[in-house]
């Protein structure tokens, strides 16, 4: 990921970018890829990463809240269990 305000550095840095990365790391860049103003924001790791402030995705809210209401009830099952066998050791 590479950062600038102006476009015509980042142009710059691509056509340097593309000679080296065939011929030493034997790679190439993506086709798909965009030069971007920032403002548009940094889509990383789960992550939009915006000028003046950070969002988490939507489905990075939902995985942690469906593995947190696993977690509950496995805690739940647990404590049941756990209960159970309390009342059998004084029975």
């Amino acid at each position: 990921m590479l950062l600038s305000a102006d476009q015509a550095q980042l142009e710059d840095w691509e056509r340097q970018l593309e000679p080296f990365l065939a011929e030493r790391l034997h790679l190439q860049l993506n086709a798909r890829r965009r030069l971007r103003p920032v403002a548009d924001g940094i889509d990383f790791l789960g992550y939009i990463t915006r000028p003046d402030y950070l969002l988490v995705r939507r489905r990075v809210v939902g995985a942690l809240r469906a593995r947190l209401n696993q977690a509950e009830d496995t805690l739940r099952r647990l404590g049941t269990i756990a209960e159970r066998a309390l009342h059998c050791r004084w029975a």
